[in-house]
């Protein structure tokens, strides 16, 4: 099964521009910063059509999200094993910068992830330090709910007060941080 779409970078004007081959677009795309990627993606069911068509919801989704450029996507078919179905799907995407592709990857987790182009891409500093600092709170919210689940509600007091703690001290170190720069 194929699966696919393409955006232009202004969907919304209806001005008469001649359109871009996926070639030009891509070319273009990872000239101003941009990657192409393939993402694997896995599901596993009781039914093979079920899978498969929660297979391809998903990855209408991710065609779909703000954050690509275009996708591509094969879903291959489904096999059994051990009583379960199981299939993956291979999504060629194309995303505009790092921080994009970084927000994918923590929006839809894929199974595995390959970098096509560009080769090799310088990051600035802070390209690096944005990547880590949203690292970290994905980490850290994902924690809090796993935590917030198993606590009594005086450890969750604590949790949230230890949490409010935690994002003044970040506040004051990117004050302190613009300050020392200037």
């Amino acid at each position: 099964m194929i699966f696919g779409k393409k955006k232009e970078k202004n969907e919304e004007k209806k001005e008469k521009k001649p359109k871009k081959s996926i070639q030009e677009l891509t070319d273009e795309t990872i000239r101003d910063g941009g990657f192409l990627v393939i993402m694997y993606f896995d599901m596993h069911g009781n039914s093979p059509d079920e899978i498969k068509h929660l297979l391809v919801e998903f990855l209408s989704r991710i065609a779909n999200d703000p954050l690509t450029v275009w996708t591509y996507g094969e879903i291959e078919k489904p096999e059994l094993f051990e009583n379960m179905y199981s299939t993956y799907a291979e999504v060629k995407v194309l995303v505009r910068n790092i921080m994009d592709l970084v927000n994918l990857v923590l929006k839809y987790a894929p199974l595995g992830i390959e970098i096509l182009k560009p080769n090799t891409k310088k990051l600035s500093t802070g390209e690096i330090q944005t990547i880590l600092m949203d690292l970290s709170t994905f980490s850290s919210n994902f924690t809090a709910m796993y935590l917030k689940k198993g606590l009594t509600d005086e450890k969750k007091k604590e949790y949230a007060r230890n949490m409010k703690i935690r994002e003044e001290i970040g506040r004051k170190m990117i004050e302190k941080n613009k300050k020392d720069k200037k």
